[in-house]
């Protein structure tokens, strides 16, 4: 630190015009000081992380052969206990890594390695009003500064929240295409956009096409019954479930599923303020320059096959219960034409004379 008598009234002319750049040489030495100490801090944690590693591999393979340690288990469910474990320890791994990096390293809410700056909006006024309208849509959908309980206190979201659970007419998969419209055009997709919007999606996805599709079937089957119980075969055919276009509905949602999925490989990993740490300020530089002089257009085609992890499991079997759904609705059709079954108003085709 300087000498407390040059801050003296009486000091010397020359050291009161020194004053000023002597402060600022301390402030950028102590800043200096600081980011090396922090990269120091991210180095040790880089050095110590194949430690950290194998004692969460000896913790795993110690509790997996518990859990595995019956002779007379099954061979299945062998398998489906092992790889359960495999995959509870691989996200207990990550998480760990990123709590200790958030607990460790100090956080920096600016950008100090940001080598790309914003780029201004041009285009012509439809372009910037599609944008404005694109930037107003996904905030108030998923706002990054909001929980659950803050966007239910906004109207446009209740609006749009309620639009999720309309089951009539395709709002809700027109409401979803526009989203992922959205999400797609212009700016390449970002992973965890995508994820979270097939997530959401398949959750309102049992819920109407679940739930109130089941409910809505058994209230038609039974006004049907209940008030015209002498055509009741015709009702059904006309009112009941299918005949407003069910099919074509379960269809879009399937087709909207598989879309966000095939884009997924080809989404961007976007970097938000509050995870950049000081003492990974350079690393990020270096690879933020890198993408922006490779990315000389909004959309860059680098396909990668580990984007969405484990999700590509779960549609698989989406499809194949997509698929059984369908083999069933033959099986069905095909039983209910060798049966008669509406071939005549007002019978059933089972047994009726």
């Amino acid at each position: 630190a300087l000498c407390p008598s040059l801050l003296r009234p009486n000091a010397p002319p020359a050291v009161r015009r020194a004053w000023p750049a002597s402060t600022m040489v301390l402030k950028r030495a102590r800043k200096a000081a600081s980011r090396r100490r922090e990269i120091l801090k991210a180095r040790l944690l880089d050095v110590s992380g194949p430690l950290r590693r194998g004692m969460m591999r000896n913790t795993r393979d110690l509790v997996k052969d518990l859990a595995l340690a019956d002779p007379d288990m099954w061979g299945f469910v062998r398998g489906i206990i092992g790889h359960l474990f495999d995959a509870f320890f691989a996200d207990v791994e990550r998480e760990v890594e990123r709590h200790l990096e958030h607990q460790v390293l100090k956080q920096s809410r600016k950008h100090e390695s940001s080598v790309v700056e914003e780029e201004e909006v041009k285009g012509s006024a439809c372009w910037r009003q599609f944008l404005a309208l694109r930037a107003f849509l996904l905030f108030h959908w998923k706002p990054y500064n909001k929980s659950f309980f803050g966007q239910m206190k906004d109207p446009v979201y209740l609006a749009m929240f309620g639009m999720q659970f309309v089951p009539f007419f395709g709002v809700r998969q027109a409401w979803f295409a526009l989203v992922l419209f959205l999400m797609l055009f212009p700016d390449q997709p970002d992973e965890f956009q995508l994820i979270n919007f097939i997530l959401m999606f398949k959750r309102t996805q049992f819920v109407t096409q679940g739930v109130l599709a089941v409910t809505l079937a058994g209230l038609k089957y039974f006004a049907c019954y209940t008030y015209a119980k002498e055509s009741m075969t015709q009702c059904v055919v006309q009112f009941g479930p299918g005949a407003a276009g069910d099919i074509a509905d379960y269809a879009g949602s399937v087709l909207l599923i598989w879309t966000a999925f095939v884009f997924l490989p080809l989404a961007s990993v976007k970097r938000s303020e509050e995870t950049v740490y000081v003492g990974r300020v350079e690393d990020l530089a270096r690879t933020v320059q890198e993408e922006h002089t490779a990315h000389s257009s909004r959309w860059v085609v680098h396909v990668d096959p580990t984007q969405g992890g484990r999700l590509g499991k779960l549609l698989v079997y989406d499809a194949r219960c997509f698929f059984a759904s369908l083999v069933v609705l033959a099986l069905l059709l095909v039983q209910g034409r060798q049966a008669g079954l509406g071939a005549v108003p007002g019978q059933t085709g089972f047994g009726d004379p």
